[in-house]
């Protein structure tokens, strides 16, 4: 992570990894945090192993 000072309280981002637990899936995400930290946007790519998702999907989550 990259910490800043930046526009629209935006105090770092950087490149990071995700896994899940259920379903299973890791990926590389962009994390972007807000609000001295206590906000996060991550947007990127997983690999699910489970069956039920599509193999490879974007994902979005906010923390």
């Amino acid at each position: 992570m990259y910490r800043l000072d930046g526009p629209f309280k935006l105090n770092s981002l950087g490149l990071v990894g995700q896994a899940n637990w259920g379903p299973e899936g890791y990926g590389p995400a962009l994390r972007f945090e807000f609000f001295g930290g206590n906000a996060a946007l991550s947007i990127g790519r997983m690999h699910f192993e489970d069956k039920r998702v599509r193999p490879h999907s974007v994902f979005v989550s906010i923390d």
